[in-house]
């Protein structure tokens, strides 16, 4: 599966590159910025965001982890512009900080583990269930980064659910290719 840690690695690789345009997705921990999509500033390894509340679990587990850290002033901030692509309270100072944090191995480690707390297990976890191999488990994995698990009509859940009403996964003893067409 994608879990294997080589493949784990690629599947960064892959995202990175989508992401920011580079391979070397360790290299990201310190990125940030706003890019102008509706959800505030866009950071780090897997494009956590301000305004949807990602970068706020961030952060507070940041804060859990090491209290007192360069990212903790901000947290009411966050609170207040999660939803909104507002720069409120944290602007330069924050872009700042966070390129600070992220030369911190708490940090980076925090950045894994939502990543992996969010996106990655629960795409594997959904993709093993439904007899996807490692490829077809990256699509999900794909997906839940770029679209969320939320319950608009263009998150991962939805996406899934459209096509199960179109085709079986493996598990179902549908054929991968035409499920994941669907």
């Amino acid at each position: 599966g994608l879990d294997d840690a080589h493949k784990k690695d690629i599947a960064m690789q892959i995202v990175s590159s989508a992401e920011n345009s580079s391979l070397d997705w360790k290299a990201q921990y310190k990125y940030i910025e706003d890019i102008g999509d509706g959800r505030g500033y866009t950071a780090g390894i897997i494009g956590f965001c301000s305004g949807t509340g990602d970068m706020l679990d961030l952060v507070e587990h940041y804060t859990d982890l090491k209290p007192g850290n360069v990212l903790a002033k901000y947290l009411p901030a966050l609170r207040k512009v999660n939803g909104t692509d507002s720069h409120s309270g944290l602007g330069t100072a924050f872009t700042k900080d966070w390129a600070t944090a992220a030369k911190d191995g708490v940090f980076q480690q925090a950045q894994n583990d939502e990543r992996d707390r969010v996106y990655f297990n629960p795409a594997v976890r959904q993709g093993k269930t439904d007899g996807l191999r490692g490829l077809a488990q990256f699509a999900y994995y794909d997906a839940i980064v770029m679209h969320g698990d939320g319950t608009d009509s263009t998150s991962f859940r939805n996406i899934r659910k459209r096509a199960l009403t179109k085709a079986k996964p493996p598990a179902q003893g549908g054929d991968e290719t035409t499920y994941l067409n669907a």
